[in-house]
């Protein structure tokens, strides 16, 4: 006599749940990733952005004597094409610029411009001496004679 074995095909939906969850979780980790690494490369052009004014303060500094009272005047003398714009470009992140700089012909002053904008990652700017942890900056304490 031929026994009858009964063949079941396919999935129990507790299987299907479980194999839903596993790629969630997988993809939640993918993108949480990315999202950071988005984060890193934002926070690297605005360290550029910041090289790139510092570069053109100093040159100001060394032709003109001094540095400039506004970084739009790095653009009026051709030092620059335009201002760099934050990456995000949504108004909170803003190269911020400080002119405290005195005439560098007057003996015993010293030159210095603070230039900054905050990142989204920790940096290491509490050891630098700023005060938030997240700033990206340029600071000149010489004389750019």
């Amino acid at each position: 006599m031929k026994s009858k074995l009964k063949i079941e095909r396919g999935f129990t939906l507790i299987e299907i749940l479980v194999v839903i969850a596993i790629i969630g979780l997988l993809s939640l980790i993918v993108f949480a990733s990315f999202d950071d690494s988005k984060k890193k490369a934002r926070d690297s052009a605005r360290h550029a952005d910041i090289q790139q004014l510092a570069a053109a303060l100093q040159t100001y500094g060394v032709t003109y004597g001094e540095y400039p009272s506004d970084l739009e005047d790095l653009v009026s003398v051709g030092l620059l094409f335009s201002i760099p714009t934050d990456p995000l470009n949504d108004g909170d992140n803003v190269y911020t610029y400080e002119n405290s700089c005195a005439s560098p012909s007057v003996t015993g002053d010293t030159q210095y411009y603070r230039l900054w904008t905050i990142g989204e990652r920790e940096q290491e700017a509490t050891v630098a001496g700023w005060t938030d942890s997240k700033t990206i900056g340029a600071t000149s304490c010489a004389d750019p004679q």
